[in-house]
């Protein structure tokens, strides 16, 4: 009987290499480790659950952004909450006068 924990996959990595036989680029991969499925699919349904909660928790401005056709969750990564901070973040810095 397999169990969810047994189930694994490999993790690869790939990238084009030269082949000086034929002078064209060929495809190469090389496995790194294997992972298993149970903790993906945990891993998962947690993260799912955060975003759930960022959600509701920013429920009124989420339905007023959906009402002007924006849907600030998904429209890129990081969220905009995350690049506002670093914009403030480095307009600190550029404010600040140089050392000497």
């Amino acid at each position: 009987m397999y169990k969810v924990k047994d189930f694994r996959k490999d993790i690869t990595t790939s990238w084009l290499a030269y082949d000086k036989a034929t002078h064209d680029l060929v495809s190469e991969t090389k496995k790194v480790g294997t992972i298993g499925i149970g903790l993906c699919a945990a891993v998962f349904i947690l993260m799912s659950a955060f975003a759930h909660v960022v959600v509701l928790k920013y429920w009124d401005t989420y339905i007023r952004d959906l009402d002007r056709g924006v849907n600030s969750n998904r429209s890129s990564f990081p969220p905009p909450c995350i690049w506002r901070h670093l914009r403030t973040h480095f307009q600190r810095i550029k404010r600040r006068k140089p050392q000497r």
